[in-house]
C-alpha cells in the first residue's frame, strides 16, 4: 500500500513542484490512492501541485491547510477538492490523517465533468469558507469508509480491468459526496464565491 508517512525534509521557504507523473504509485494507474500522515509541526513547507487535482478526506487528527495562500481549519470528517495549479500546506497539524486520491482532469471525459458540475453539492468539494464546506455527519463515516476501503483495495492489483474499474469507483465516490453535501444544504442558501474561481479549471 502506498501510504505515505511525512518527514521534513525540504527547504520550507519554497513552494515543492509536484507532477502527477512523480508523486508514485503504480504504473498502470491513472489515479493515485494513499493514505497521508502528518504526525506533528509547524509547517511542511508549500507544495504545488502542477498537472492534478487532489481529493481529500480528513480522517482523524487537525491542523491548518494553507490552499493558495488561504487558511481553513481542518479535523474529522472534513472533505474537500484541490484543482491543478493549487499551491498548499498543512500548518500547525497533530495527528492528521487523510486519505488522498490523486488524478488528473483528463481522468474524465468532458461529458463527464459536465454531469458532476450540475450536482449542485458538488461546488460544495471546494473550500471557500469555514461556513462552506464538506463536514460528513457521523452517519455517513460508515459509508465513505466502505467506499474507501474498497478503492485502496483495488489500487493494489494489476489487473486489466483494475484502472477502468478505480476510474468508476472514484466518480460514483465523488457523486456520494456531492450528494451529501447537496442534502446538507438549505434550500436558497448557497452562494457560490472561491469554488467559481476553483472550478473553472473543471470546465
Amino acid at each position: 500500500m502506498s501510504d505515505f508517512l511525512f518527514s521534513v525534509h525540504q527547504d520550507t521557504t519554497r513552494a515543492v513542484p509536484c507532477h502527477f507523473g512523480y508523486i508514485g504509485g503504480p504504473p498502470h494507474s491513472s489515479i493515485l490512492v494513499r493514505r497521508e500522515y502528518y504526525v506533528s509541526g509547524e509547517t511542511t513547507g508549500e507544495h504545488h501541485h502542477v498537472d492534478f487535482c487532489a481529493l481529500y478526506v480528513v480522517r482523524a487528527g487537525r491542523g491548518i491547510h494553507s490552499i493558495d495562500g488561504i487558511p481553513f481549519g481542518v479535523a474529522r470528517g472534513d472533505v474537500y477538492l484541490m484543482p491543478p495549479g493549487a499551491k498548499h500546506a498543512y500548518l500547525d497539524y497533530q495527528n492528521l490523517e487523510i486519505d488522498a486520491f490523486y488524478f488528473q482532469l483528463s481522468l474524465w471525459s468532458d461529458e463527464e465533468l459536465s454531469a458532476l458540475r450540475e450536482i449542485p453539492g458538488f461546488w460544495h468539494l471546494f473550500l471557500a469558507s469555514e461556513a462552506r464546506r464538506i463536514h460528513l455527519r457521523p452517519e455517513a463515516h460508515q459509508t465513505t469508509e466502505r467506499a474507501i476501503d474498497e478503492m485502496r483495495s483495488e489500487f493494489e492489483k494489476s489487473e486489466r480491468f483494475t484502472p477502468i474499474l478505480l476510474r468508476a469507483l472514484l466518480f460514483r465516490f465523488m457523486v456520494m459526496l456531492a450528494r451529501l453535501a447537496q442534502t446538507d444544504e438549505p434550500a436558497g442558501t448557497f452562494t457560490v464565491t472561491r469554488p467559481v474561481a476553483l472550478g473553472y479549471t473543471l470546465k
